[in-house]
């Protein structure tokens, strides 16, 4: 996938989507602070008040192969991600840990 792409959800708004970058870490992290407890908790499986630099580079990191993460945009702000899912296995393994997190509102 080379372009961003775009949804069109049922009330007709288009939500651009794109593979996650390293330099999306910062938008994940603000991601991450709009989500409320339970939705950080569903995710994470535990409570989790901040993303670290670490753990955001690490989630916006992918190669495609083994990890590989898309992340929809907020389509009034590019620059805002407004929904992660990604999945994430051990080289030559056939299953996968997959993810997803989509902000509250």
């Amino acid at each position: 996938m080379n372009k961003d792409q775009t949804l069109t959800p049922l009330r007709g708004v288009e939500i651009p989507f794109r593979v996650v970058r390293p330099d999306d870490a910062p938008a994940l992290q603000r991601l991450h602070a709009r989500c409320g407890e339970r939705t950080i908790y569903l995710r994470f499986f535990g409570s989790m008040k901040k993303l670290s630099d670490e753990q955001a580079l690490y989630f916006a990191s992918t190669d495609g192969v083994d990890h590989l993460g898309l992340v929809a945009l907020d389509p009034e702000d590019p620059n805002e991600i407004i929904a992660v899912v990604r999945y994430a296995r051990k080289p030559g393994n056939e299953r996968a840990e997959y993810a997803a997190l989509v902000e509250d509102s």
